[in-house]
């Protein structure tokens, strides 16, 4: 189990970890807070109002702690190796499904399920042809075995201190996929290896409301909310896009409220954030086009324009390649821009891996404002 040893440091206690054993699960349930306190004392061990005894206690534990918490974090891994298996194998109902999302083979991954039923001493899963299915012990312990996995994942990231470590669960819109993203991952992959950033896809409004949640994800890059995000949220924004109208390349005009009053009309769904900033747009200028189609995402409707069915007004995102678009700025589009950016917990225990990405974003964000400038002077 893990015991813990407080430290006093400048009028306030502090843990230090003392390992003697196995880890349990069940004193690694909020352990990750006290981990996260523990490693603010560099911090407070650099203040002038501390006692030299303080200090020393304070190095001391650190020196402790430093060699603890790594047979610690072996240990855990251990059991999340075994337990994470069976998760995704009764989540996905095949264990085939969960080696391949491991990338494991269908025996390794039987292995850690019989592993830990033995640990258990019960069994998990039953088959049924190729279906797995929880066993009444199976499906009493999955809640517990899917709040220790994500403990686990908080205590690997805050116990190394020198650099951030772990998984950043991060969602995002698909035009950022296809756009922003890709160059701030490179970078992610070049200066920080030790972050798996795990990819979910979505819309705006879902993964903010999974990002709220704070059981699914870590951040979100989306589109800024039409609404005051929460005081327990934090915002940045990466990118602005103006609103465009898009036509088939050529362009039969350069007036682009004659080409939304007279061609057909492909909107983006108004039920989507980006999609009322299209309407509101409209309703300001004062034009009613003639809809065809309504589509909740923008590279089909990019591929329709291209096709010659219809024309659009969208936000100016990275276009799929080898399609014959023309791009007319809509006048005042900008103040109706789309502002995508990432949003987080301000609590998260996994902030020194948000810090890490909004490093790199910055940095891409730098290169595309030093190559608009280059251009702008040749």
């Amino acid at each position: 189990m893990l015991g813990i040893l407080w430290v006093l440091v400048d009028g306030e206690t502090f843990p230090a970890v003392n390992c003697k054993c196995r880890v349990d699960p069940q004193h690694l349930r909020g352990f990750g807070s006290r981990l996260l306190k523990l490693s603010r004392l560099r911090i407070c061990g650099g203040q002038e109002k501390m006692r030299p005894l303080q200090i020393g206690q304070a190095r001391c534990a650190f020196a402790q702690q430093t060699h603890r918490l790594s047979i610690a974090l072996e240990q855990v891994i251990g059991q999340t190796h075994l337990t994470e298996g069976a998760v995704l194998a009764v989540d996905n109902g095949s264990i085939a499904e969960a080696a391949r999302r491991l990338d494991l083979t269908a025996m390794a991954v039987a292995k850690r399920i019989h592993a830990l039923e033995n640990e258990i001493g019960a069994v998990l899963v039953t088959r049924s042809g190729r279906t797995i299915r929880p066993t009444e012990a199976g499906a009493a312990i999955m809640e517990h075995a899917k709040r220790f996995l994500a403990e686990a994942r908080d205590f690997k990231s805050i116990a190394v201190a020198d650099r951030p470590s772990g998984q950043l669960r991060l969602g995002a819109i698909s035009s950022a996929l296809s756009g922003l993203l890709p160059d701030i991952l490179a970078l992610m992959k070049e200066n920080y290896p030790q972050i798996d950033v795990n990819i979910a896809v979505g819309h705006s409004g879902g993964l903010y409301r999974k990002v709220l949640d704070g059981d699914d994800l870590d951040a979100a890059v989306i589109t800024e909310p039409p609404f005051a995000i929460p005081k327990s949220c934090a915002w940045r924004m990466l990118r602005e896009e103006p609103l465009i109208v898009l036509t088939r390349a050529p362009a039969r005009s350069r007036k682009p409220h004659a080409i939304l009053a007279s061609e057909p009309f492909i909107r983006l769904d108004r039920k989507l954030w980006p999609g009322r900033l299209v309407d509101d747009y409209l309703r300001k200028v004062g034009i009613q086009p003639r809809e065809l189609f309504e589509i909740g995402q923008l590279e089909p409707i990019a591929v329709m324009v291209s096709r010659g069915l219809g024309v659009s007004l969208l936000p100016d995102f990275s276009w799929p390649q080898g399609l014959s678009l023309a791009k007319l700025p809509a006048p005042g589009g900008r103040s109706f821009a789309r502002r995508i950016g990432l949003i987080w917990p301000r609590a998260s225990l996994r902030l020194r891996l948000v810090k890490a990405f909004l490093e790199q974003a910055a940095a891409v964000r730098a290169r595309g404002t030093a190559r608009t400038t280059v251009g702008s002077k040749r």
